[in-house]
Order: structure tokens, then C-alpha cells, then sequence
């Protein structure tokens, strides 16, 4: 029964918007694999900082029956973009009690805008910072992208009404060596519009 209910277990969606700070609606899924009625909760453990309300969710279901919850789920002003874990963690009283969790992820973007970054020391010492602005959508658009490093003044440029393509942006950071193995971030927010990427990454040469 429990490998049942783990497979049955999902997201209505598995995508949520670069959008931070508004809730957006969505439904967790299980279906009872027991040949009895069971009760119990499900609590979903996102990544640092993510709102999922209700926060526990309290269940009673029949044999085989589908359980159909609302959830809301809001990004906090940092969340990472792109595929981020998170886990489904449930107690489920039957003729004993059982504990689990089930693994599943989310993406943050609908992966029609989003960053590539690489990175990589040059011959003069610098770390060189290439941000690849993709737009796979038939809109123009603008944003303003900003790199943070450990220790190092912010760094930004900005990307005016960008058509459907991909645009380069190298950033070059004086003794690169200092920063490599280090976390830098690089967040692009939409001019005028609600989307902001947010890139982590460590520096390598």
C-alpha cells in the first residue's frame, strides 16, 4: 500500500512563477493504498524561506479514495530559480501507524525566461562572470540584473526590450582567485513587470 501512495503522491503543478511574495494556487494529490479507511497529516518541507499554507494537513480517507487539497504556495523575495526539492512528509494511521515521505520538486520559472551562468579565470587574474539572458518567448522584455560576490561591490547592467534570443553579459571581478569556490548571485528583476530570477553558483576557474 505504501508504494501506491507514494507513486500517487504529486503536485497538480509542478511549475510555480518567478513571482515573489504572492501566493499562487495549487493541489496536493495522494491516494489511500490501503485495503482499509485510514486517517493521518501531510506536511509539505519546502526549500528555506517558501510559504506553504496550511502548513499540516489533516486527513481521513476511505478505501482506495483520492485526496484532493488546496495548497498556496508563496516565494520569498530570494528563492532560487529553477528545480528546487521539496518533501512530503506523512504519518497515516491504519492498523498501526506508518511514517514516510515522498520526494518530489518544483520549478521555479516557467523556463521560457531564465539564466545560464558560467564562470572561469582570464589571463590577466580576473574572474569572469557570463550570463547567458535567454528569451524563448515571443515578447520583448527588460530587466535589470544585478551580481553580488562575497566582499565585492554589486555589479549590474541592464537588459532594455530583449526579443525572443539569447543575449551575453560578462562580468570581470579583479583577483578572481579570491572568489573561486565561492557562492556568488547573480538576480535579474523584470523592469516594469513582476518576474525576478535568482541564480546561486559557485565560482570556478
Amino acid at each position: 500500500p505504501l508504494v501506491q501512495w507514494r507513486q500517487s503522491c504529486r503536485l497538480e503543478s509542478d511549475n510555480v512563477p518567478s513571482v515573489y511574495g504572492r501566493p499562487f494556487l495549487n493541489k496536493l494529490l495522494f491516494t489511500n493504498g490501503f485495503n482499509q479507511g485510514v486517517s493521518g497529516t501531510a506536511r509539505i518541507v519546502a526549500p528555506e524561506g517558501w510559504m506553504i499554507e496550511p502548513a499540516v494537513i489533516p486527513f481521513k480517507l476511505t478505501e482506495q479514495e483520492q485526496a484532493v487539497q488546496p495548497i498556496t504556495i508563496t516565494l520569498p523575495y530570494d528563492a532560487t530559480s529553477g528545480r528546487q526539492p521539496i518533501r512530503i512528509d506523512f504519518l497515516v494511521r491504519a492498523e498501526r501507524t506508518y511514517r514516510f515521505s515522498v520526494f518530489r520538486h518544483i520549478d521555479v520559472g516557467l523556463g521560457d525566461i531564465y539564466l545560464e551562468v558560467t564562470t572561469h579565470l582570464n589571463a590577466d587574474g580576473e574572474l569572469e562572470v557570463e550570463q547567458h539572458f535567454v528569451n524563448d518567448t515571443a515578447v520583448p522584455v527588460s530587466f535589470r540584473c544585478e551580481l553580488f560576490a562575497p566582499d565585492r561591490r554589486r555589479m549590474t547592467t541592464t537588459i532594455t526590450e530583449q526579443g525572443t534570443g539569447r543575449r551575453v553579459t560578462v562580468f570581470r571581478l579583479s583577483n578572481g582567485q579570491e572568489l573561486i569556490g565561492k557562492t556568488l548571485w547573480l538576480r535579474a528583476e523584470e523592469i516594469g513587470g513582476p518576474r525576478i530570477l535568482n541564480y546561486r553558483f559557485r565560482a570556478v576557474p
